[in-house]
């Protein structure tokens, strides 16, 4: 494959990672699919400060567009060291995430199967903050708009804006290889009662990517992640009163580091749905006591024939979300957020397909593209139904 092929692979893998707060972003970065599933590596960082999660809300986009996922490894994740001369904990700067949604056909990277070597060419990714386009979102939409005293639509002003971000490529090499080769680790700090063996590396790469590029896929020539951006690198200045200053180069840490768990925890096996059927029986409409039993993450498929695909995900307490898909395309024609012992669902209006759904408004057919407008002067939700293909207000 060609640079422009491979370039255009690594763009359809890359994506953004956003953690969500109460009522605004608290960090942004960059990650990369690595599977048909739609999991996602990243840097640690990203996530956590000082090895604690910022927030249990995380938001990652995809090819079908911004869903939750939930991470894998532990926020302080570090392999204990206890070698002749050398002790402590090596932090491990990075983490994987799942979708709390079912994803197929993700556009997605294989992992290298190897440590690379010095001299080998890459390409890197991310959506780091060096490009700032002349055209900017806010020449067309008043963003102000959604300043307000409810936080939720500050925090929507803050995503609208971020989704306006792009990717940036690099060319580059790695011109230093740093290779550790760490033998029955202690997974304990993973939650994980056992041990294993690991070889992996810290790179030195000719170029960096600046803020929010963090967690962004370094890939070879044959469209493989070697690993993730972590930091740019800083070099003396001379000067007492600021010792460091950027350098023109970056760190990359090999994704063995944590790739291991995608076997060891069974993450690369094809998701048995058929299983995540309704508890207490299959099909229909799922239940509030249904959601109460659910374990955090876990997704039912309530509805599956040729009219419709339902999958809830309950990614809080007493709160799901709510995936329609078209069943032969497997398509998101809807996506919407359901509190079980409220009225009603709360639908994002960006995800409404209208050639799939019919709006009803008090009994009438009314276009789709009034949604938004008639929801805005109802205090009721939508009730959706699968079924006739209907949203009705």
């Amino acid at each position: 494959m060609n640079r422009t092929e491979l370039c255009q692979k690594v763009r359809e893998a890359t994506r953004q990672v956003m953690v969500v707060g109460e009522d605004k972003l608290l960090a942004t970065g960059t990650g990369v699919t690595i599977d048909s599933q739609g999991t996602v590596l990243t840097a640690g960082h990203v996530l956590c400060d000082d090895g604690e999660f910022r927030s249990e809300r995380v938001l990652v986009t995809t090819d079908e567009g911004l869903f939750p996922y939930k991470p894998v490894l532990s926020g302080d994740l570090a392999f204990e060291m206890d070698l002749k001369g050398l002790s402590g904990s090596l932090e491990i700067d990075l983490n994987i995430l799942t979708p709390l949604v079912q994803l197929s056909d993700a556009s997605y990277l294989p992992l290298s199967g190897s440590v690379s070597e010095v001299g080998e060419e890459m390409i890197m990714a991310g959506y780091s903050d060096e490009i700032v386009f002349q055209v900017h979102p806010d020449q067309f939409v008043d963003l102000d708009a959604f300043e307000g005293e409810d936080p939720r639509t500050r925090l929507e002003k803050e995503i609208f804006s971020e989704r306006f971000k792009v990717e940036m490529l690099k060319r580059g090499m790695v011109g230093n290889v740093q290779k550790l080769y760490l033998s029955n680790v202690d997974l304990e700090r993973a939650g994980i009662d056992d041990s294993i063996s690991i070889e992996g590396a810290y790179y030195g790469i000719d170029t960096h990517l600046t803020e929010g590029g963090s967690g962004g896929p370094v890939v070879n020539k044959n469209g493989e992640v070697i690993g993730v951006v972590i930091r740019r690198s800083k070099t003396e200045s001379g000067n007492r009163w600021v010792p460091l200053l950027p350098a023109d180069t970056g760190v990359v840490l090999s994704h063995h580091l944590a790739s291991w768990a995608l076997e060891y925890m069974g993450l690369h096996r094809e998701p048995d749905w058929k299983r995540s059927s309704r508890p207490g029986g299959g099909g229909g409409t799922i239940r509030p006591e249904d959601v109460e039993s659910m374990p955090l993450g876990q997704t039912v498929v309530t509805k599956n024939d040729n009219r419709a695909k339902v999958e809830v995900t309950k990614t809080g307490p007493g709160e799901t979300t709510v995936v329609y898909r078209d069943p032969t395309s497997g398509e998101v024609v809807l996506l919407a957020q359901w509190i079980p012992r409220d009225s009603g669902l709360v639908v994002d209006p960006n995800t409404i397909n209208p050639s799939f759904w019919t709006l009803i408004v008090d009994g009438e057919e009314t276009p789709v593209s009034k949604f938004e407008e008639v929801a805005n002067s109802t205090s009721t939700g939508a009730a959706i139904d699968g079924d006739d293909r209907t949203i009705k207000l």
